[in-house]
């Protein structure tokens, strides 16, 4: 079965190496975000490329480990690309879940899915859970 849901975030912690200060410059980050819908915690890793005019791209990692990711319990991890501008402060980007990754409750899982700070800060997931065993 496909879910399409769309999910509030908040950040929990944000750790970048901000050392070198000259632009353009790449700066490794990790962010933690919750997912308070879904009893989850998304752990982050960024690769942000900042461009002379103080805005980003990157690529990044994520685990996403969940109690109640539509009523199951497990872990997965996506990889993806987004965009960060400064002024006004918007971020956005898109993942796909990595196969074979799905734990637990979430083993099987397939997909993909987006984030955005506007209007507000959300996470979209479009996932298949057809092949999973429920726990």
């Amino acid at each position: 079965m496909t879910f399409n849901f769309s999910t509030p975030f908040q950040i929990q912690a944000w750790a970048e190496d901000r050392t070198q200060t000259l632009l353009p410059r790449i700066t490794p980050a990790q962010v933690t975000y919750s997912l308070p819908s879904l009893r989850a915690l998304i752990k982050t890793t960024y690769l942000m490329t900042y461009r002379p005019d103080g805005n980003a791209s990157f690529v990044f990692a994520e685990t996403v480990e969940a109690e109640d990711f539509q009523g199951r319990r497990g872990l997965f991890i996506t990889q993806g690309t987004g965009q960060f501008e400064l002024n006004p402060y918007r971020a956005w980007g898109t993942f796909e879940v990595v196969k074979g990754t799905g734990m637990d409750g979430l083993a099987g899982i397939e997909g993909r899915g987006s984030f955005d700070t506007v209007p507000e800060r959300v996470y979209h997931f479009e996932v298949d859970l057809d092949d999973m065993v429920e726990e």
